[in-house]
């Protein structure tokens, strides 16, 4: 379980209108800084009876961004108002660490163990499929000046996923490396941004942007593989991704 994972990301956005069909996507990639992560161990289904944790850092890896979709826009009231039905495209990834390893209870439920050197290990999440949403664009009375011209823009996203994770569990001499384990499943997500477009030229404008993700998946595959060249099939009850981003650009309107 990783929590409070803080990401610096660098975005590229474009938004297309050409006789009225609209076509929006965006490339980023994200530095992780900072978080925490917790791997448990369970001796029975449905993470009960746990019989080993650890607590650790989660202060490195990477995140990976792309998604394009394309529809019509249809205008009200002399342009100021618009709705744009979409449908597109998206892909995600998340290259999760574990560093720092600290034991908090032990393989024979006495004392914590304490801190212990060599954890590395990695997990790769991949999120993929299509989605269909709504845009609605709010434009401010244009003035000749182009000076206080705004846009609003609210983005709504309903996303199919196909989920698949690698892991390596690089202290685990008993798991195989450096696949440790799979997971795959069907999830779905729902993404809701908010843009907010200041013009202080005519082409130029500050762009402040909130964007809220949640994504889970349906019970799916857990395959072990081990040192031996064995592997085992187990359940994966669920996957759960929630983040907040709140962002800072520029942009250039054509």
């Amino acid at each position: 379980t990783w929590d409070d994972l803080g990401i610096i990301t660098l975005t590229f956005k474009n938004k297309t209108i050409y006789r009225g069909v609209y076509f929006r996507g965006h490339l980023q990639y994200g530095w992780i800084v900072s978080g925490d992560v917790q791997d448990s161990d369970f001796l029975e289904d449905n993470r009960t009876l746990e019989f080993s944790r650890s607590n650790n850092n989660a202060d490195d890896g990477d995140t990976k961004d792309a998604s394009a979709g394309i529809g019509y826009q249809f205008n009200f009231g002399t342009g100021m108002f618009g709705l744009a039905p979409l449908a597109g495209y998206s892909y995600h990834v998340q290259n999760l660490k574990m560093t720092d390893g600290n034991q908090t209870l032990s393989f024979s439920g006495g004392p914590p163990l304490g801190p212990f050197s060599g954890l590395d290990s990695t997990y790769e999440a991949e999120w993929k499929g299509p989605w269909v949403g709504l845009d609605i664009i709010f434009r401010s009375p244009h003035k000749k000046s182009h000076r206080n011209d705004f846009e609003l823009g609210l983005g709504f996203e309903y996303h199919w996923a196909d989920y698949n994770a690698e892991a390596n569990w690089n202290l685990r001499t008993d798991f195989a490396h450096p696949k440790s384990f799979e997971h795959d499943a069907d999830g779905n997500g729902l993404v809701v941004s908010a843009d907010w477009n200041i013009f202080f030229t005519k082409s130029w404008a500050l762009n402040m942007n909130a964007n809220y993700q949640t994504w889970d998946t349906d019970s799916g595959l857990d395959r072990t593989f081990f040192a031996d060249g064995t592997s085992l099939d187990t359940r994966l009850n669920d996957v759960d991704w929630d983040s907040f981003a709140i962002m800072l650009g520029v942009m250039y309107r054509f």
